[in-house]
């Protein structure tokens, strides 16, 4: 770096002056033994002027150098114009000056962002430079160290990485409570998970395999600029089930998980709307008198109940339930009586023409318009 130049004269940088031809005069220097010419000192011109310059000021150095500086680029200017023009520009710059010596302690100075300023006037380029390259192999020294000790701690951090401070006592008679997986938050926000989701087996499935269960990502919501990942509904749909192929026992089991799960989502806890919605929605059917008999026929009502009310937000309506309800019941009621007949009237074909019986007619007992997913 120029600034930081011993105070004796240094090997110019620039471009030497032209030789004479003539023999050599009296205050010409010679040459030396390499048949080089020595450089001829511009700053450091005497050992008593070396002196006076380190005695200095701080301020009168870089008032100096600045100056200096100044009149080295003159001179590399003068020197590029001889060799891009020689006509124009018969004489080449002479030999560039060194620079006067800064203490290493004003140096120090210098980085204080107050003191810098208090001297900006007098701050030249090559100073500003290797006070940016100090800094800069600060950082990077900093930085080798903190990712040294980065990846210490993420060794060590993986090596001991259980806590058994989480452990749960297991009472006897009692399930064992669940934490709902956040991948099951994330997914809810963007589409709805299906029931057979929360049975309690799956709902341990997506706790234990949480880092390799496949994901999609997302589109992204209206106030965001990038999608989130969430679970891959189809493909877990495969090793879950599909929705309608669920049991009533297992309806029940997973229809309690899953009003749980929405307690946990309402900003106001059990009594909130949208908990206290699927609590009287889950309960309408699980109150049936005869819930077991005709789940078959209301489990595709009830679907249909809960994908409405995700889409459009209704409100739960027991009178409109009630209705929904006997339109069912009328359906299955109808199918039924119509099976019935059917069963009949092949029975009475097959003995007038001496056939056995088959087996009875089986058929869908929903007339839902709905195509469940």
């Amino acid at each position: 770096m120029a600034d930081t130049a011993s105070a004796t004269p240094t090997t110019p940088t620039g471009t030497a002056s032209s030789a004479p031809t003539a023999p050599i005069a009296d205050n010409v220097q010679p040459l030396g033994t390499d048949g080089v010419q020595p450089c001829v000192p511009h700053t450091h011109t005497s050992p008593t002027i070396t002196q006076l310059l380190k005695n200095l000021s701080l301020t009168n150095i870089l008032h100096w150098n600045k100056q200096i500086e100044a009149d080295n680029d003159a001179r590399s200017a003068k020197t590029l114009n001889n060799a891009l023009d020689p006509v124009s520009h018969p004489q080449p710059g002479s030999e560039v000056a060194s620079l006067i010596t800064i203490d290493p302690e004003d140096l120090a100075r210098l980085r204080v962002p107050s003191f810098f300023a208090s001297v900006c006037d007098f701050i030249y380029s090559s100073l500003v430079r290797h006070l940016a390259d100090e800094e800069l192999k600060e950082k990077e020294e900093k930085k080798r160290k903190d990712d040294d000790i980065l990846a210490e701690d993420a060794r060590v951090s993986k090596r001991q990485c259980m806590d058994g401070s989480n452990h749960v006592e297991r009472v006897v008679g009692e399930p064992i409570p669940i934490e709902f997986p956040q991948s099951l938050y994330d997914t809810e926000l963007c589409v709805a998970v299906p029931l057979p989701f929360f049975l309690t087996q799956n709902l341990w499935f997506l706790v234990d395999e949480a880092s390799t269960l496949p994901t999609v990502k997302s589109n992204p919501a209206p106030s965001e600029t990038k999608g989130t990942y969430i679970l891959n509904i189809e493909k877990l749909s495969n090793h879950f089930g599909k929705e309608l192929t669920l049991t009533c026992s297992q309806w029940s089991e997973a229809a309690a998980n899953m009003w749980s799960f929405q307690i946990l989502r309402d900003k106001s806890g059990s009594e909130g709307e949208h908990a206290t919605w699927f609590e009287k929605h889950f309960n309408f059917f699980n109150m049936l008198n005869k819930r077991d008999e005709l789940y078959d026929t209301w489990k595709v009502m009830e679907l249909e109940s809960c994908q409405d009310h995700h889409s459009c937000h209704l409100k739960f309506s027991a009178t409109d339930y009630d209705k929904a309800l006997g339109l069912t019941e009328e359906s299955h009621n109808l199918t039924h009586k119509l099976r019935k007949e059917l069963q009949d009237f092949v029975n009475s074909s097959q003995m007038a023409t001496g056939r056995p019986q088959g087996p009875p007619y089986q058929a869908n007992g929903s007339f839902s318009q709905r195509v469940p997913p």
